[in-house]
């Protein structure tokens, strides 16, 4: 195990962890919480669906950082940041990974839709790329391509 809280493990740690085929980095999910039905478990939203509450055991939680308050709806609720234990069982362990090849690939992808949108808010959007961006916000998404709008707008071609 690390020595402490952070990314920071001696050389045998690290290419045990390797070797074991556990998730290097730890598992985090930023989102808004609220008390679960009762005090063993966290009812938590991740910003990019807080629509969907997620029944979170409090014992898989490292711990919870509170970074302020957040809107979902009507209603305000605490923005957290939350570190999840590091999985044991073999089952854990995929799912952590399915998890931050997801997390990953959804930063890969603002890092190529931020600049897009930048640009187009600078130079004003054309008429032709303004109707493909709402045309692709209206493209249905799919439970095995949650990224369906995002690569519509990608292939936008009359978008700078």
């Amino acid at each position: 195990m690390a020595t402490n809280r952070t990314n920071i493990y001696s050389p045998a740690e690290f290419l045990e962890r390797q070797s074991g085929d556990a998730c290097l980095l730890p598992v985090t999910v930023i989102g808004v919480s609220k008390p679960g039905a009762d005090k063993n478990y966290i009812l938590f939203a991740l910003d990019v669906a807080r629509d969907v509450w997620i029944n979170v055991p409090i014992a898989l939680v490292e711990n919870v950082e509170v970074l302020g308050d957040a809107k979902c709806g009507g209603d305000s609720y605490p923005h957290v940041r939350l570190r999840m234990k590091e999985p044991s069982s073999p089952e854990g362990q995929a799912f952590a990974a399915f998890f931050k090849g997801m997390e990953t690939a959804l930063f890969a992808v603002m890092r190529k839709v931020t600049p897009i949108l930048q640009a187009a808010g600078e130079a004003g959007l054309r008429d032709a790329c303004h109707d493909c961006i709402h045309a692709c916000t209206l493209v249905a998404v799919p439970p095995d391509d949650p990224f369906a709008q995002i690569t519509c707008m990608l292939n936008c071609s009359a978008c700078p």
